[in-house]
């Protein structure tokens, strides 16, 4: 509901987001049925970055460098999406992962 996508593309998926609505805290992986597929789960990820940008820069503007920062990356079928305090760390984690 969060990322509006065609789950036929889509082989497993996992989206934890905060529950609170006050921070733009979120993990989502998505192994895609294709590697052709990917790139356009990417983008789909970067629309989600962009509504998180536009929905938290007036309401908890503090939350937008974490939005800003997001881990955006992808390795063979998956894809992530990271946003978090300590973007960096949350990227070595994602790498060492996939």
């Amino acid at each position: 509901r969060y990322y509006g996508i065609d789950l036929e593309a889509i082989e497993e998926y996992e989206v934890l987001v905060c529950a609170t609505g006050a921070a733009t805290d979120e993990i989502a992986v998505f192994k895609m049925k294709s590697q052709d597929d990917v790139e356009d789960m990417r983008d789909v990820v970067l629309e989600r970055k962009e509504e998180l940008y536009d929905r938290f820069v007036d309401y908890v503007p503090d939350e937008t460098p974490k939005g800003n920062n997001a881990v955006i990356s992808s390795k063979g079928k998956y894809v992530y999406f990271i946003v978090c305090e300590d973007h960096k760390a949350a990227k070595e984690a994602a790498e060492s992962c996939f």
